[in-house]
Formats: C-alpha cells, structure tokens, sequence
C-alpha cells in the first residue's frame, strides 16, 4: 500500500463525520494508582499472552442482487508471539454455537457455510505492539493464502463471514500515541483503497479516535474503559473520470486491562457503504467480544 497526501478537503470531512458521533512504539507504561492517571498519559501495549476470544456477530450486507443477513455466536483461539518489534498473532476457530443466515441463501447453504467457516477459519495477523496491523505482511503469510484459496467456489454467505470474521479475530487495535484520562486524542492516516475486480485505487484518509473515559481499579487489575471512534472516507482524485465513494463509521468501548496488557472486552457497530457507478452497496455490522487468558 502507498501512502499519498490528501487534498486538506478530505480530511475535514472524515474529521465532521468524527464530530457527528458520540509511529514511534512505546516502553510499557508506568503503573500509577488509579487517582493519579489524571496527570499521566497512558500508552496502552499488549502483552504476548494466548487469548481466547469469544464474538457475537450480527451482519448485515445489501448490493445488488444480493441481501444477507447473519448471526453468528463463536470462539477462536488467539495466539500473539513476538517477532523483533511486531506481534505475529495466529488465530484459529475452535467452534460455532450458533449460525442463522436469511436472505438470498440457498437451502444448503447455512451448513456449507458452516462447514467451511470450521474447515479453514484460522490465519494469522501480523501487527505491532498496539494491534495496528501491517497489511502487506498479513497478506503475505502462508496461512491467510491458504484460508483465501478455500473460497474459491464456497458459497456467497460463507465468503462474506469469512472475510469478516479474518477483520474481527485480532486483537483490537490501540494507539501508538499517550492517552490522558478524558481527552480524546486523534490521529489521521493517508493511505489507498483497491476497488475489488478492477483497476482503480482510491486515495483514502482514515480518522481514528481515542478516549479513556474511566479507570476502574476495584477488581485484581486496573481496567481501563477506552472510546474508540473511527471514520474513514475513499473517493476519486478531482479529475478522475470515476463516480465512486466509500464510507467507514465505526463507534464502540474497549476494556483493557492496563496491568498485564490484555483486552478484556469490546463492543463495536460499524457501517461500510459504497458506490462505483450506479452499482451501491451497505455492510453494517454490530459485535460483541470478550477475551481470557487460556
């Protein structure tokens, strides 16, 4: 992926869609009593340690000729080992307690889908120390190419919820910068959106923001409740003779235990539309995961 800088235009408007809603890596932070985090930044790390990652999933994604709707309740097994600076996290689905699919299904196509989920859901992200993934990396490990060459002649809802749920078992991701209590802090990233089946590269401004609403230091560790917003928008050089537009909106509360740099839980809506042409499409997604040590 190349990085390119943006019209300013862009990144006011991802900035407006932010306000609508409610880097260098970092030494582990200090560990100050919860009535002083006030006067310190927090920078938030996760630690190597094997997790076991439990989601709800409720899906939902409309385009043309094409309308599925999806339940899906599961756990994966999440296993980080340091690799120099980075985290190289492999995951595996260990089994689904519940699957509900309608729409434009076929009648087999619930335990196809299934069944595939089962046979090839696992792969492996590569990110740093925050969860922040390297893409090029991550598309480059063997198991992920193995996992993708599966889809080939699957059926449409088992690829969708594959390719959801390859975004979803991971650990979430953090920020390289310092957190103060209260203050949201914000970074924008530049980057480039390949359009699936064509050519086209759309230049991409993504706006992430982060707040730590609370310490709660009650329990056996400190637990901090962070507010994530994202907002992101892809769309056409001036000039360029293609119409098309994509949109992310992203809000939700992670929980993450500040003394052994593990997340507790996560709770998150998303909304992906877009537009090529006359062609349109919309990807909303609500999930719900909580995470243990194994």
């Amino acid at each position: 992926m190349v990085a390119r800088r943006l019209p300013s235009s862009r990144l006011v408007l991802v900035l407006a869609a932010l306000a609508t809603g409610g880097c260098p890596r970092n030494e582990p932070p200090a560990e100050p009593p919860a009535h002083e985090a006030a006067s310190h930044v927090l920078e938030l790390r996760y630690a190597a340690v094997p997790l076991v990652q439990a989601l709800e999933l409720e899906l939902t994604d409309t385009r043309v000729g094409q309308y599925v709707q999806a339940t899906l309740t599961l756990e994966a097994v999440l296993e980080p080992v340091a690799d120099g600076d980075d985290l190289r996290t492999r995951w595996s689905l260990e089994r689904i307690d519940a699957l509900e699919l309608s729409g434009t299904v076929e009648p087999d196509e619930l335990e196809r889908a299934r069944t595939l989920l089962l046979d090839h859901g696992r792969g492996t992200t590569v990110s740093d120390a925050q969860g922040i993934p390297d893409l090029a990396a991550t598309d480059a490990d063997a198991s992920n190419a193995a996992r993708d060459a599966a889809l080939d002649g699957a059926p449409p809802s088992g690829v969708l919820l594959m390719t959801v749920l390859a975004e979803q078992l991971r650990l979430p991701r953090l920020t390289t910068k310092g957190l103060p209590l209260g203050e949201p802090v914000e970074h924008a990233e530049e980057s480039e959106t390949a359009i699936a089946g064509t050519d086209w590269v759309l230049p991409t401004t993504t706006v992430h923001r982060f707040t730590i609403r609370r310490i709660d230091d009650s329990g056996a560790a400190r637990v901090a409740e962070v507010a994530i917003l994202l907002a992101s928008v892809a769309e056409p050089e001036e000039g360029t003779e293609l119409d098309a537009r994509l949109e992310t909106r992203a809000e939700g509360t992670l929980l993450f235990d500040l003394d052994h740099g593990l997340p507790v839980s996560l709770e998150l809506s998303r909304t992906d539309s877009f537009r090529v042409g006359e062609t349109e499409g919309e990807r909303s997604l609500v999930m719900r995961s909580t995470f243990r040590s194994r």
